[in-house]
């Protein structure tokens, strides 16, 4: 779910913003792109807009997360190095996969 709803509520298939000085509300149906919402913030709240695309720590975090393409192949150059004796288990000897 988008970060942008911190900013808005949602009634039915109307969506409010939560800025008690704005009457904005835009119909909304289940499942449509927030971008009329980012915006909304991006035109007449810009501070919130601004707290809206700063990096959460959540986020920051998955990078480091992911790991690298050394290590991703690292991983499958084991899975190549072990297929002979999986070949071989599977009653499979002689065949060559690639």
């Amino acid at each position: 779910m988008s970060s942008v709803w911190n900013y808005f509520t949602l009634s039915g298939r109307v969506a409010y913003c939560k800025d008690k000085n704005c009457k904005y509300s835009k119909d909304h149906p289940h499942q449509a792109p927030t971008t009329t919402l980012i915006y909304h913030l991006k035109c007449n709240h810009p501070e919130l807009y601004a707290q809206f695309k700063k990096p959460k720590k959540d986020e920051a975090n998955k990078d480091s997360e992911q790991p690298t393409l050394k290590r991703a192949f690292a991983s499958t150059s084991q899975i190549c190095d072990e297929q002979p004796s999986i070949m071989h288990s599977l009653g499979l000897k002689g065949i060559l996969l690639s």
